[in-house]
């Protein structure tokens, strides 16, 4: 079990004792959440609310879209199996395109597949339908496809009409997008088209490449706070607002003094997290990063010991159990240690 305080290592209590120190100093906290298990999303809330802390994930979540207009949702496993149409929104990333759920949804013989968006933006997938939107928004076509799918009076190409009459022919049809790309406007108009599609047939929402942890962390934090993250827990009750509270605003305004980096993974911390006037870091890293006042090594959730996840490809909950487990302590039991430190230094002051 490794710790550090400014580069220089430390035992487990002496690194423990920092962060908790830290967060005792600190005028608002930021803790930023990446991959991690459920039990280590829900230690984190604790130790939010402990530290009356903001607490957000790495990535934005993209919920209020969700909360105010609603989804018919879709796993990927669903839609790789009986979609018979595909229509692809927003950007779309060489990562994305990439993603073998991706693949799957696209190269399936026989599935019919749109694009909406600029063409020239349109990803290189055989046999794509390109709506193509120019130099518009996107919600604009999208509004109008809703339009011409419920029978209002609209002004609208031919084309466009006959592709709103080819949707309207799925059997059971998935609207993917990135996850986070979607523009609030372009989100209701696309939530609205699937709810009004769905009238006589069967279409559904599905986020693709949605961040290691962000599941995680929603369940949890739904579960603990009725609220999605972001969630401030600077006054008595728990407050959410995706603008006011999400990790990169808070650091961007110069709101957060110190950002606790919460992940059972090695991913590397975003150059926006070093901002931050401290940082402190709870990690699998096995070696001190530069300009960190404390840092805890952690395991990896599902391969140093047992963890309870959501593996994107599953679309749920899945207990994985490695066949050797390491020394190296848990994400959870790390900050868990972090608030016992904390609460004791506030009842000692």
């Amino acid at each position: 079990m490794t710790g550090w305080i400014d580069g220089k290592e430390a035992d487990f209590n002496a690194a423990t004792a920092a962060i908790a120190k830290f967060l005792g100093a600190s005028r608002q906290p930021l803790i930023v959440i990446d991959a991690i298990d459920l039990a280590g999303a829900a230690a984190a809330i604790d130790l939010a609310r402990a530290s009356a802390a903001v607490l957000d994930h790495a990535e934005p979540t993209n919920v209020r879209l969700m909360q105010d207009q609603g989804w018919l949702g879709t796993t990927q496993g669903e839609a790789v199996l009986r979609a018979d149409a595909v229509l692809l929104m927003g950007s779309l990333s060489p990562n994305l395109t990439n993603d073998e759920a991706f693949r799957k949804l696209t190269e399936r013989p026989g599935r019919a597949l749109y694009y909406i968006g600029p063409k020239s933006t349109a990803p290189n997938v055989a046999g794509l339908n390109v709506i193509d939107t120019g130099n518009a928004p996107a919600f604009e076509t999208v509004g109008t496809l809703r339009a011409l799918v419920a029978g209002r009076p609209v002004a609208a190409s031919e084309a466009l009409a006959g592709y709103a009459e080819k949707l309207k022919s799925a059997k059971y049809g998935v609207a993917a997008f990135s996850s986070g790309a979607l523009d609030e406007l372009t989100g209701f108009a696309l939530a609205g088209l699937i709810e009004d599609l769905s009238v006589t047939t069967r279409w559904t929402a599905l986020p693709l490449g949605i961040a290691s942890g962000q599941g995680e962390l929603i369940r949890m934090s739904l579960a603990l706070t009725r609220l999605p993250p972001p969630v401030s827990f600077v006054k008595s009750v728990a407050q959410h607002d995706p603008w006011l509270f999400g990790a990169a605003n808070v650091v961007k305004r110069g709101e957060a003094d110190l950002v606790v980096w919460a992940s059972a993974s090695e991913r590397p911390v975003p150059d926006w997290v070093s901002k931050a006037p401290r940082v402190v870091v709870i990690s699998s890293h096995r070696q001190p990063l530069r300009g960190v006042g404390a840092q805890i090594e952690t395991g990896v959730a599902g391969v140093d010991h047992a963890a309870i996840i959501e593996p994107a490809e599953l679309g749920t909950f899945a207990a994985i159990t490695p066949a050797k487990q390491s020394s190296r302590p848990t994400a959870a039991s790390v900050l868990r240690a972090i608030t016992s430190e904390f609460a004791g230094k506030e009842m000692r002051a």
